[in-house]
């Protein structure tokens, strides 16, 4: 099996390439983190698996031009786990995750268990990964589905769906920001979504059915 380790720290990719190499008897590479010459290194040596240290500049854009050029397993390394950030990572075709309080031995069964095409998380983040798989199957109403918003929350929408911040849609509909917060608080609610990212989605995709209309 062969590993990738892609970090901005030198001391750290090569220590962590010894390690894997020497406990998992793998062939490990181990590079900075410059899409350009990752992407060659793949081509040339295809790897199993990659481990993309989450601390690496343009973390996420990279990990989907690995997953976008190659077949390689993407695993976050040294991940924050928390919900946005785990989603985020399966957002941009991450296969799994290391957090920051896995150790040598957890980092094993991670790696094995990726390979066979499982996800190691906690309830909680898979709690997470299920809310946010239900949000996506939700972008697709029927009209019968539409969101019954009164008429200064469709000029609501509109802006946000716009991806205007709260402060502009204030500034554009003449109205205090609390106000504009309460709008878009009763916005997500009929939307049934829990986050700005998920609004503007859902909105741009009724946008495109007609389904509402700014006024």
């Amino acid at each position: 099996m062969r590993a990738y380790i892609i970090g901005s720290v030198a001391l750290y990719r090569e220590s962590l390439a010894s390690v894997l190499g020497q406990t998992l008897h793998m062939q490990v590479k181990a590079g900075p983190p410059e899409p350009r010459e990752v992407l060659h290194t793949l081509a040339n040596w295809p790897a199993d698996i990659v481990l993309l240290d989450a601390a690496a500049p343009g973390f996420l854009q990279l990990g989907q031009q690995i997953t976008d050029h190659t077949q390689s397993k993407l695993l976050a390394l040294a991940l924050t786990e928390n919900e946005r950030d785990v989603i985020a990572c399966a957002e941009y075709g991450f296969a799994g995750y290391i957090s920051q309080n896995a150790g040598i031995d957890d980092l094993q069964r991670i790696i094995k268990s990726s390979r066979c095409g499982e996800l190691q998380c906690s309830p909680q983040i898979a709690g997470g990964l299920l809310r946010r798989i239900h949000s996506l199957v939700g972008e697709h109403f029927t009209p019968s589905e539409q969101p019954n918003f009164t008429r200064r929350e469709n000029q609501i929408a509109a802006l946000l769906a716009s991806d205007l911040t709260n402060k502009e849609i204030a500034r554009q509909l003449n109205i205090q920001i609390s106000t504009v917060k309460n709008h878009v608080h009763n916005v997500f609610e009929k939307l049934h979504v829990h986050s700005r990212r998920d609004a503007i989605s859902r909105l741009k995709n009724l946008s495109q059915h007609k389904t509402f209309l700014s006024s």
